[in-house]
């Protein structure tokens, strides 16, 4: 198998089954969107100060391979990651992703409780208030 042969069955498979399980989180690069279900998900920790919170999501493989062929692809463009078709943060990529850490900076504490939420299972993208959501939907 060729290395792009391989790359495509990776990339593939790490949507495939993400699209099976709810979407919990989404980066949409321009040239395509990754979905990442619970068990993408390691880790997602929050960090509150002054009314801001910060969301540190730690995503296991192959999805943390998928996010770093992404955002190598993406270096100088601007990507986009939400939850629920609402647009968290577009950040610039300014260098690839290897480490399936994704830190959302800038957010409300009330948006990253419902991403939390979500991850947990406790709840669904139709249970949200929508005052959750401040940005346009996708």
């Amino acid at each position: 198998m060729t290395i792009r042969a391989a790359l495509f069955t990776l990339l593939w498979s790490t949507t495939a089954l993400a699209n099976e399980a709810a979407t919990v989180l989404f980066v949409s690069g321009p040239s395509r969107q990754l979905n990442f279900a619970q068990g993408d998900i390691l880790e997602l920790h929050l960090s509150e100060s002054g009314g801001q919170a910060e969301v540190f999501v730690r995503l296991g493989e192959p999805a943390r391979d998928a996010l770093a062929d992404l955002t190598r692809m993406s270096v100088g463009q601007v990507i986009d990651i939400g939850f629920c078709d609402h647009i968290f943060t577009s950040p610039v990529v300014h260098a690839p992703i290897d480490s399936g850490t994704i830190v959302i900076t800038g957010t409300t504490v009330q948006r990253a409780e419902a991403l939390r939420a979500l991850w947990h299972g406790r709840t669904g993208c139709d249970e949200l208030a929508p005052e959750i959501f401040e940005l346009e939907a996708r």
